[in-house]
């Protein structure tokens, strides 16, 4: 047998283990780690720019299966899991060497006076206009997160009030700028993730001081922005009446220890277990300890009411994606007036771009039905509630 052939057909039976759980899923996921430890190896000594490290080696081992739950939710055919394992470890790991050179000059910032850093976000700002709009934003916004230390650090400021943006201040700060020439350009919206891979990109070619500078800006930006959380793991257990039991529930600092914790649930998989959810809960506020609601109105675009972030696995601990077709046979979380239960159905709408929820017809015996009564008594429900009719 051709020795491609025959590692593409261990990975295969390998795949399959993992995805029906239990013990020796666990123990396929081992072999399989050991199967791909060569790929590991060789897309950290591609991404590295200086000798391969142990350190770096263990942050891809670390991802890995993060990867694989990723290509089993996503993909059916397995042939395909050691193209992808390659191309999403060199992507993660080329976004993780972005990130530590962003991090080493940001800690560089903490000893920047911060008028010094001001003036040097101005100058990028004005060297930005009409040349980049992802620049000049990003200028832009590290200026203003300076002005904040500098005004934390400088309370005596009269040339400028407490809460004068930082477009307001560049003028005073820099001979060089005037509203005339700079003042006709905007600036956009960007995200905080995109951010550190621009400036990853920008200070290749930027020396040190600025770098710093806008290094420092980004990083205090991204640890504002993290929000307070815990995630919640729980079971999803179907009673002889087909009610919903989730009363085995634990909470997490991180969604990766939840799904760790679930990975060593999966060893033992009672026949009445339907899944798993893992729900990222707000501290400090209120929310609904529900499922989303089903919903009638099949004209209005869907809209969850409680806005969480939750995720839904099979009981083999891994999160799936059913490519279910029209007409196909189903078992759904019905949530409403209070009430859970398992509801038994017919596909008549699947998900698209615009739209992830399904349109499902309640009763599953009645597929004949005119258009309009189908539609008159179907329900729209999360495709992540949605599972194969056994």
């Amino acid at each position: 047998m051709n020795m491609n052939k025959k590692k593409q057909d261990d990975q295969r039976l390998l795949l399959e283990s993992i995805i029906k759980g239990g013990r020796k899923g666990r123990i396929a996921l081992k072999q399989l780690r050991q199967l791909c430890h060569p790929i590991i190896l060789k897309i950290a000594s591609e991404c590295s720019d200086r000798p391969i490290s142990s350190l770096l080696v263990r942050q891809g081992m670390n991802v890995f299966e993060d990867i694989l739950r990723e290509f089993i939710y996503d993909h059916e055919v397995m042939d395909e899991f050691e193209n992808f394992l390659s191309q999403r470890l060199r992507s993660i790991m080329k976004k993780k060497m972005e990130v530590d050179r962003i991090l080493k000059k940001a800690q560089k910032g903490w000893d920047m006076d911060p008028m010094l850093a001001m003036q040097l976000m101005t100058r990028l700002y004005m060297d930005s206009c009409g040349i980049s709009l992802t620049e000049r934003t990003m200028a832009y916004d590290a200026g203003w997160i300076w002005l904040d230390k500098y005004n934390e650090m400088h309370p005596e400021e009269k040339r400028w009030d407490a809460d004068a943006s930082f477009v307001e201040v560049m003028p005073i700060i820099s001979e060089d700028y005037t509203d005339e020439e700079y003042g006709k350009y905007d600036i956009c919206p960007l995200d905080t993730n995109d951010k550190m891979h621009y400036a990853a990109m920008m200070i290749q070619n930027m020396d040190e001081e600025m770098a710093v500078a806008l290094c420092w800006a980004i990083d205090i930006e991204r640890m504002r922005q993290r929000k307070p959380y815990v995630w919640q793991l729980f079971k999803v257990m179907v009673d002889e009446d087909e009610m919903l039991d989730t009363t085995e529930r634990a909470l997490f600092s991180s969604k990766e220890d939840a799904e760790k914790e679930m990975a060593r649930w999966t060893t033992h998989q009672p026949e009445n277990l339907l899944c798993f959810v893992v729900r990222q809960l707000p501290m400090k506020k209120t929310y609904h300890d529900d499922f989303c609601p089903f919903d009638r109105d099949l004209d209005i675009p869907w809209q969850e009411e409680n806005g969480i972030e939750e995720h839904v696995y099979s009981p083999s601990g891994f999160e799936r994606k059913y490519n279910f077709q029209k007409g196909d046979l189903v078992v759904f979380i019905f949530h409403g007036m209070s009430l859970t239960c398992l509801g038994k159905g017919v596909v008549y709408k699947v998900p698209s771009d615009e739209e992830d929820c399904y349109v499902i017809l309640n009763d599953e015996t009645n597929t004949d039905i005119s258009e309009l009564a189908f539609l008159d008594c179907a329900v729209r429900i999360p495709s992540r509630y949605v599972f194969p009719h056994k």
